[in-house]
């Protein structure tokens, strides 16, 4: 921030927005002023293309430092979408004998038990949380529907366009034929029915 062409203060509010999160707060830091002064002060400011460009340099450089990035982001979404409550616990049932009381007989009951697997030998980025309850332990894993449905629609992201284009391949495919058609009631002559085999393979290419 050095070489920037801002002021002081203004290298201090990009930081404490990228800090915070808060435009207002990181006004507040940077200026020393009231609550409403800041807002719309901090509104304004932001509209600096100067400070639009040390924030996303700044925002850059953090994710950087924490080596955060879209692979590791869709990495831990992949887990999370293909956790599998197994990983992090064992379960069973245990048979024992007792005798019944009333009757005198010997009788086998089954016992349930659940244990938890040793930490150092799991991945435990896919659990939201461990809780001790009277019945034992109990295993939150992160909402594994959520992080399917976030994952597949970055995977969908990529192909949109060609999804798109397939639609409006299919569309003047259809509306090719339809004209094809119309032409051959009126005597579209010798290469009519080629012409029509073509608009048909097309579509069949179409998905």
């Amino acid at each position: 921030m050095e070489d920037s062409d801002l002021t002081d203060k203004q290298k201090v509010f990009a930081r404490e927005v990228v800090r915070l999160a808060n435009q207002t707060q990181a006004y507040i830091n940077a200026y020393d002023v009231d609550y409403d002064t800041a807002k719309v002060n901090a509104s304004r400011l932001l509209t600096n293309a100067n400070i639009q460009t040390e924030i996303k340099r700044l925002r850059q450089a953090r994710l950087k430092e924490l080596d955060i990035d879209v692979f590791s982001l869709v990495d831990d979404m992949a887990k999370e979408a293909k956790a599998d409550i197994g990983t992090y616990a064992d379960w069973g049932s245990d048979e024992f004998q007792y005798t019944d009381e009333a009757t005198g007989k010997e009788l086998t009951g089954h016992k349930s038990w659940v244990a938890l697997k040793d930490k150092s030998k799991v991945d435990t980025k896919a659990i939201k949380k461990i809780t001790v309850g009277k019945d034992g332990p109990i295993v939150e894993l992160h909402d594994r529907n959520k992080a399917r449905k976030e994952l597949l629609e970055y995977l969908l992201a990529d192909g949109k366009i060609s999804i798109e284009t397939n639609k409006q391949r299919k569309d003047k495919a259809e509306a090719d034929l339809m004209e094809a058609k119309a032409k051959e009631l009126q005597g579209g002559g010798d290469n009519q029915d080629d012409m029509l085999r073509s608009i048909a393979d097309s579509l069949g290419d179409v998905k």
